[in-house]
């Protein structure tokens, strides 16, 4: 069972990835996969029950790994088997060599393609029915390009100037998937992968509510740009960052909306800090995205943006003016999209329960999975028949 396993790995894999042709190649992947898991060649072979010289050897390809010590291997790295499977997808080289060699790059890199595959493996499996990819209607080359392009998602969605609530849902509606998790060390703000079919966005789930959202709205925009694979660790570096990021502010702040509240509030006698609250609560904004788009459209003087921006609202603020701000991505996160495909490939037999909670990422445990349906075992061949 183990063997025809790991034939079944291979093959998913292989459709939309390069497979792996050598031992080097192999032996290559497994030693990418411990560095970004931050173990050393000993400490690895210990946790697998190898020798450090064998372990050696099977990383530079003068080894054969038989299928249960890659099994072992990949237990101990916490990744799926299939993983090793294949090469790094071109975008992940690209990215990786464009952004060099610094120390997290590895595991975020590790973390890409395992969101890929994830996401790869459940479309292969015929249970994630992506929705039609949304297509701008002309390029977005400029600032004023990305307040347009914005207006345009907006009116598609059927939301042309109120606040954009349950964002991860209307994502979905895009075509865009998102993760949110919370990890140790250095990491980025977001990264985005594209999967052809769908986008794959990945939050840092320990970011504030409102620059989660920021952030989901930005990856957003690299999704509508069409990008491969992004890695966003200080928004705003470059131009095609400064576009998004254009993109993302008029996406959760829209003008006419953003304008029309700053007025309905002053008719209640509000000063300029309370009716700057009440929009980011209202809106789901970050603070300092709301004050930069308050400044941009002219509601507040420049000297009234250096103020505000540089004190943060405290909890009570909120509290007085009776405002709350939606709570959206908060980790562990992954949206119904990807989440109700999982739990229905585990139902169907087509996921074990531990390859599914891998790919619900905490967000449930072993005894919430429904009981798997009862399937005959030849109805794993027939996931084996070419795919569309």
């Amino acid at each position: 069972m183990l063997d025809y396993f790991l034939f079944v790995c291979y093959y998913r894999t292989a459709m939309k990835h390069e497979p792996i042709q050598t031992q080097e190649q192999l032996g290559a992947r497994i030693a990418e996969a411990r560095q970004a898991a931050g173990l050393t060649q000993a400490e690895l072979a210990s946790r697998v029950e190898l020798d450090r010289t064998s372990l050696s050897r099977v990383e530079t390809g003068n080894r054969r790994v038989d299928v249960v010590e890659l099994a072992a291997i990949a237990r101990a790295l916490g990744r799926p088997v299939e993983s090793f499977l294949h090469l790094p997808s071109p975008a992940v080289v690209s990215q990786r060599e464009a952004s060099g060699s610094g120390e997290a790059q590895p595991r975020i890199d590790a973390l890409a393609e395992e969101l890929a595959s994830d996401v790869d493996l459940l479309l292969d499996l015929g249970v994630l029915k992506p929705p039609s990819r949304f297509k701008l209607q002309s390029a977005v080359t400029s600032l004023e390009h990305a307040e347009g392009a914005a207006q345009e998602v907006r009116r598609w969605l059927g939301c042309p100037t109120e606040p954009l609530l349950d964002l991860p849902a209307l994502a979905e509606r895009l075509a865009l998937v998102s993760v949110a998790v919370q990890l140790v060390g250095d990491v980025p703000d977001g990264l985005y992968i594209n999967r052809g079919q769908l986008g794959v966005a990945w939050l840092d789930g320990g970011q504030p509510a409102g620059r989660r959202r920021f952030t989901l709205a930005h990856e957003l925009g690299h999704h509508l740009l069409e990008d491969e694979y992004r890695i966003d660790w200080q928004v705003g570096e470059d131009e095609t960052e400064r576009i998004v990021n254009a993109f993302a502010i008029h996406l959760l702040l829209p003008r006419r909306g953003v304008q029309g509240r700053w007025r309905d509030l002053a008719t209640l006698e509000q000063e300029a800090r309370s009716r700057a609250i009440s929009i980011a609560a209202s809106y789901g904004a970050s603070w300092s995205a709301t004050c930069a788009q308050l400044q941009r459209f002219e509601l507040i003087t420049g000297d009234e943006y250096a103020k505000l921006a540089s004190e943060q609202p405290r909890r009570g603020e909120f509290v007085a003016l009776g405002v709350t701000a939606p709570v959206e991505l908060a980790p562990p996160f992954v949206s119904s999209l990807l989440s109700s495909a999982t739990v229905r490939a585990h139902r169907r037999g087509k996921l074990s329960a531990g390859r599914a909670l891998e790919l619900l990422r905490g967000t449930l445990q072993e005894e919430d999975l429904p009981i798997p349906e009862e399937a005959p075992l030849d109805s794993f061949a027939q996931d084996l028949e070419p795919l569309d």
